[in-house]
């Protein structure tokens, strides 16, 4: 039987266990109901004929998963269309309050996501405080609302998805101040992090500690991140708790090549910091305004061709 992994998608990375059926000596998967072995196999003809005969579409097994959880963490499609025909809940939570909805954005499957919202699962869902706990003690930080999995995990379209359907870019997630944006700079998803600011998102807000987005990107070295931030506005002297600015908190955690770019980051000509353009031929310098790029192009034009032929070379 084909190995299908059943986990949780927690802040800290995905926790998962492998489940290979009736093959398998892990406990957990000896006390799968038939029908969550039926739907983790992708046997839609045993699936059919377990719903015939009165099984429950909304059995439990360990950890609360529903066999529409186990579809929609998986990227079942026709499982879960199947499922959801016949009565599925589509809001179902396991023991740490995720929905197969939440599943279904920190695993990265938009077509199920599409599926899902067709049956009008809700977007906004967001774990108790008892499902925090619940999720520390399983051995992870959070346990968290469907965009911020989509972020912290890189799934671009699943985000994008999210966003059209009236996610909110700026939702602050309750229990540590952090919007989108902060997972996604800290895992260095710099496509997701574009998207986020086109959308809306606050290049400047702060967590409770005070850290910006550009803080937690340049301390996680994500560079390209941090250029992002820094063309859309960030302010590289913002300081969090205990005055530490972005600068400094790259060089605390050894960012050479982030620390480089946040020192060079300011206007070629009058020094200005914030939102900025770049040379859009050798995108080696800065500009505030077209006013001091043009100022500058009689000084940069030689270079900005070196640079252009060097980077065809």
């Amino acid at each position: 039987m084909n190995k299908v992994i059943l986990g949780l998608c927690l802040l800290g990375g995905v926790k998962a266990f492998a489940m290979e059926g009736s093959k398998t000596a892990n406990l957990k998967a000896q006390k799968m109901a038939p029908i969550h072995r039926a739907c983790a196999a992708r046997n839609i003809k045993e699936i059919k004929r377990l719903l015939k005969k009165g099984a429950d579409v909304n059995a439990r097994m360990d950890l609360d998963f529903t066999p529409l959880h186990v579809a929609a963490q998986n990227g079942l499609f026709e499982v879960a269309e199947l499922l959801l025909k016949n009565g599925a809940e589509v809001e179902a939570k396991n023991f740490v309050e995720q929905t197969p909805l939440g599943l279904v954005c920190g695993f990265g499957h938009l077509n199920v996501l599409e599926l899902l919202l067709q049956y009008n699962t809700d977007i906004h869902t967001c774990p108790s405080a008892v499902a925090h706990k619940k999720a520390k003690a399983f051995g992870a930080t959070h346990s968290l609302p469907p965009l911020f999995y989509a972020c912290q995990m890189g799934h671009t379209k699943v985000v994008e998805k999210l966003l059209d359907v009236g996610a909110n870019a700026n939702e602050i997630f309750v229990f540590q101040d952090r919007r989108p944006i902060h997972f996604a700079c800290q895992n260095g998803h710099k496509e997701v992090v574009k998207i986020l600011l086109e959308r809306g998102a606050d290049v400047h807000a702060t967590l409770s500690s005070g850290e910006t987005p550009l803080h937690v990107a340049s301390f996680s070295g994500h560079k390209y991140v941090v250029k992002l931030l820094l063309i859309n506005g960030a302010v590289k002297s913002a300081e969090a708790a205990g005055g530490v600015t972005a600068l400094e908190a790259a060089s605390l955690f050894k960012k050479g090549d982030v620390v480089a770019l946040i020192q060079d980051y300011c206007c070629k000509i009058c020094k200005e910091t914030g939102k900025m353009k770049f040379c859009s031929r050798c995108k080696g310098v800065y500009y505030c305004s077209s006013k001091c790029q043009k100022i500058d192009w009689p000084a940069h034009r030689g270079v900005c061709k070196t640079s252009k032929k060097k980077s065809q070379n």
